[in-house]
């Protein structure tokens, strides 16, 4: 059972919310918590012994890290502990799945970091023990935001465990989050994720300059739809169980920098890296040389994000080199330049970056971005590229259009003029989007 599925759309979800709403307020922690671990042992049976396991020696460890408090030889030995079971839980998961020997498990990037972060927090005196283990099991492992989060706090957590009571408006904006995550897994992200398959599966002799660009730009697309419609459906499945989840895309194809672009793209991972990698290792930026090493530790760290291959490593490194260029040169160069060129520059590098993300080892990327600046071969296109591109434009339009928050925009000016025209145009056009959705699962 996946989240898009019509068993979670139609029986688990609808039963949770019924339950949730028929118990007293206490239980409803209990509610989610079993509801969550229901859910993943229907999704990954063997992955959910791993996640008890994990979540429940972090849950043992937190008690003495706080009691022991920042500084004492047992609070730093328990919280290395917690760190070393959770990173090393993640990397060999990962490794193995990367061999092909076992599926990665649901939500271990997840659950392992958001327990990660808490631990470190506890040890450092910003947040108190989570006593209860049904909260803390919620916490780590909420059946909404397994796939791709967003990682969030304690404190951002804890203040909304005693208000799980939600209201009409916060449940029709997560019917609306819950619908556009819909629509970009199952449709956008799946249908231009097999229209980049198509453009892979043409033999290698036969690729051309403009094939092998639209099947890159397929892959960024496929790979951007499915993460922030994983985090869209996380923010409105938790919304109408009174959850407020914090925004984990932001429309990073409209970034006009590479570093903006970073900052944009999976938001709540960035700042754990950022604060508990880049902050715990007291990184400062003392001359180029240091911000140097400091950026490509975050960038790479972000590609390992992902699974533990090479080429993500080597993704994190490429967008690196650019934040490289761009902080210490290129600021003012910038700045002067049109927002065009500026959103034109970003996106050749992204598209560059994702040539190495998307393929299966570094020598087919090295073969995609040669043949992408005409070194590969010496054709710009074929009759059966442009027989694609002609076949499925509806969808590459339609992909472009919503990750320019061009919609968006035109949203927030008609409410801005006619808030009840704007209410009923927003649920026609939502309750049209989720039948769409249904015809696609």
């Amino acid at each position: 059972m996946d989240v898009f599925s019509l068993p979670f759309l139609f029986f688990f979800l609808p039963v949770t919310g019924l339950v949730f709403c028929l118990v007293p307020r206490r239980f409803r922690v209990f509610v989610l918590f079993v509801a969550s671990a229901f859910f993943y042992a229907m999704t990954s049976p063997v992955g959910l012994g791993i996640m008890a396991v994990s979540v429940g020696i972090d849950f043992l460890l937190a008690r003495p890290i706080f009691l022991c408090g920042k500084g004492s030889r047992w609070g730093k030995a328990a919280v290395t502990v917690g760190a070393a079971k959770n990173i090393l839980l993640f990397v060999t998961l990962s490794s193995i799945s990367q061999l092909d020997l076992m599926e990665m498990p649901l939500g271990v990037t997840v659950y392992c970091f958001t327990s990660l972060g808490y631990l470190v927090d506890l040890y450092n005196g910003e947040t108190d023990p989570i006593t209860s283990f049904y909260d803390y099991g919620l916490f780590c492992c909420f059946f909404g935001k397994l796939y791709v989060g967003p990682i969030i706090s304690a404190n951002q957590f804890r203040g909304q465990l005693g208000t799980l009571r939600p209201s009409l408006s916060l449940m029709g904006q997560g019917f609306i989050w819950l619908c556009h995550g819909l629509a970009k897994k199952v449709i956008l992200a799946d249908g231009v994720l097999a229209l980049g398959t198509q453009f892979k599966d043409i033999p290698y002799q036969e690729k051309t300059v403009f094939g092998v660009w639209l099947l890159v730009i397929c892959h960024l697309l496929a790979t951007y739809y499915t993460l922030s419609g994983f985090s869209d459906m996380a923010r409105g499945v938790g919304a109408l169980f009174g959850m407020e989840l914090p925004e984990n895309f932001h429309y990073p194809l409209q970034a006009d920098s590479v570093t903006d672009f970073f900052s944009r793209f999976n938001i709540s991972a960035n700042r754990f890296v950022r604060k508990y990698v880049y902050g715990a290792l007291s990184a400062e930026d003392n001359g180029k040389l240091s911000t140097t090493l400091n950026i490509l530790l975050i960038t790479i760290l972000m590609g390992l994000w992902y699974g533990i291959n090479i080429n993500y490593l080597a993704w994190g490194g490429v967008l690196g080199f650019f934040i490289v260029l761009e902080t210490l040169y290129g600021e003012k160069v910038l700045h002067r330049l049109p927002s065009l060129v500026r959103w034109l520059y970003t996106f050749v590098a992204v598209v560059f970056s994702f040539a190495i993300y998307s393929s299966g080892s570094i020598s087919q990327a090295m073969f995609y971005l040669k043949t992408m600046v005409g070194l590969g071969t010496s054709r710009l296109w074929d009759n059966q590229v442009l027989y694609l591109l002609t076949s499925n434009w509806l969808l590459l339009v339609l992909c472009v259009v919503f990750c320019s928050g061009f919609i968006s925009r035109q949203g927030k000016r008609l409410q801005a003029r006619w808030l009840l025209v704007s209410q009923i145009t927003s649920l026609a056009v939502n309750l049209c989007l989720f039948v769409a959705v249904l015809a696609f699962l």
